[in-house]
């Protein structure tokens, strides 16, 4: 196991790499936004450079390891050069260099950057993303906890309605802390946050959140049926109806069809709520509205769509 000293300076050579000109790799501009076009360059004068030639750059999607988008680096004053023209839909870039067979991933640990607001406040999720990238970089379980809680800990900093993120912390800290006095501070987050929202649908998502991964459902009902009582009709109030029609079994078509009559089909959010209109008519067997929402819903993804073309063929 690492040292936590070799973690802190671990971190500190991932920044300072960013601005040294003579290091390995070097990051123009240090803060890009989604809509900057980014330089990344690599010295194969370093010490540590293990490649000489750099035939391309490749963004590494965690999940697997594999690149899943490459760009060709060409020689440009002694130096291997890339340019990444965007990253739209992106919070945060993880990457590597590859020549032939022959690779350099830093360790296995890769390099990364965050993408930033104007401002230059990353992009709200960027370290929260990055935080569970970690684990999937070669580092040893004591760096990845450091990395993923310092990740974290940014992340509440620079947007502290992050409520996931909140959360993880919270559930991460109960054994040392114990349950009661995590409940106690998850209430106080809970009326906090609640208290001075400008959006309440995203804030009862992550309350949503908050509540089922701390094993505490009755409090998210309780916060239901608050909503319930004091603004039935608002947006909010009118989307919980809805899931509380949906999520029933004894909800019938008809009673489903007077409901989106009366308040729009706008009021059924663009997420996998679409499967579940689109479910509850085949149960009720009415192939029209099957069709209608099917379609809406396979517009989702290639995956979604496939699954929804077969359910389609076969419902009859």
């Amino acid at each position: 196991m690492k040292p936590l000293f070799f973690s802190f300076m671990l971190l500190w050579g991932m920044v300072f790499a960013q601005n040294n000109p003579s290091s390995l790799v070097i990051l123009s501009p240090e803060k890009p936004l989604q809509t900057t076009p980014v330089e990344i360059t690599y010295n194969p004068t370093s010490p540590k450079a293990k490649l000489q030639h750099v035939s391309q750059m490749e963004l590494v999607e965690m999940h697997n390891g594999q690149p899943f988008e490459i760009y060709p680096m060409t020689l440009q004053n002694g130096r291997w050069q890339a340019t990444l023209p965007s990253f739209e839909g992106q919070v945060y870039v993880v990457f590597g260099f590859r020549s032939g067979d022959k690779t350099d991933d830093n360790e296995g640990h890769w390099w990364d950057f965050l993408l930033y607001e104007p401002s230059g406040r990353p992009l709200r999720n960027a370290q929260y993303m990055r935080a569970f990238s970690y684990s999937e970089r070669n580092y040893d379980t004591a760096t990845t906890n450091m990395l993923k809680n310092k990740d974290l800990q940014a992340e509440l900093a620079d947007h502290p309605e992050n409520l996931i993120a909140q959360t993880i912390l919270l559930k991460e800290s109960m054994a040392s802390k114990g349950q009661e006095k995590i409940l106690a501070e998850a209430r106080r987050l809970a009326e906090n946050m609640w208290g001075t929202t400008k959006n309440q649908i995203e804030t009862f998502g992550g309350l949503s959140f908050l509540w089922r991964q701390l094993g505490k459902p009755e409090e998210l009902t309780a916060l239901q049926n608050k909503i319930l009582q004091e603004n039935p009709t608002g947006e909010l109030g009118i989307r919980l109806r809805l899931y509380e029609l949906l999520e029933s079994r004894e909800t019938s078509c008809d009673r489903l069809n007077a409901f989106l009559q009366k308040h729009g089909e706008q009021v059924i959010p663009n997420d996998h709520r679409l499967y579940s209109v689109f479910n509850r008519y085949k149960i009720c067997k009415d192939p029209q509205n099957m069709l209608y929402w099917g379609t809406k819903y396979a517009r989702l993804s290639p995956e979604v769509a496939s699954y929804t073309n077969r359910t389609l063929a076969n419902a009859f």
